[in-house]
């Protein structure tokens, strides 16, 4: 399992190298697009942390409720986020009239801007990935995404959860946030 993080993420109050964390403009400047990855181990500090800094505010440890827990962690984290959106990549690259947009791109473009929804989609949902690329009005400026493209995205995402079984209320959640981006992309 790997989680991205911006390049000097503290853990236990120093960054990944053990060193004093810096400002980020330095620490992301010689990693590609500001990310590297941490190891599971790390994770497993960080989660420590966390649970000690809880547990030190109040006197007895509550259980979370599947209610009381982000809609990252009820999709199931990272891996299942990343899971869902290669599958969601694909179909939209196989649909006769969305394939359009990734005509004649590299496979390192394609690469990026993958990691980059990953990205943007495991952050909305209150995951600790951080979104690095323009914004929504900005990526899409210009590729002319009409109601009807709008419409096949959002047909592809359902089915897509519906795949992976995604429960009706996390896939109502996905949808909702899909939704509220819409007005920045379609033209």
């Amino acid at each position: 399992m790997h989680l991205l993080f911006a390049k000097g993420a503290e853990v236990n109050g120093k960054d990944d190298k053990g060193k004093a964390p810096l400002d980020s403009a330095r620490a992301c400047k010689n990693e590609p697009f500001g990310l590297h990855r941490l190891k599971e181990s790390t994770l497993t500090i960080i989660r420590s942390r966390v649970v000690l800094e809880t547990n030190t505010k109040d006197s007895a440890r509550e259980e979370v409720s599947m209610s009381d827990k982000s809609l990252y962690e009820r999709l199931g984290g990272y891996d299942a986020i990343a899971a869902v959106t290669n599958a969601l990549l694909q179909r939209l690259k196989s649909d006769d009239k969305l394939r359009r947009y990734w005509d004649h791109r590299g496979d390192d473009g394609v690469e990026r801007e993958t990691q980059l929804v990953i990205d943007f989609l495991a952050n909305a949902a209150g995951g600790p990935m951080y979104y690095t690329g323009r914004d929504m009005k900005t990526a899409h400026q210009g590729m002319n995404v009409d109601e009807e493209d709008w419409q096949r995205l959002v047909g592809h995402v359902s089915a897509t959860l519906n795949s992976f079984n995604v429960p009706e209320r996390e896939t109502g959640e996905v949808l909702a946030f899909i939704e509220s981006t819409k007005s920045d992309i379609v033209r």
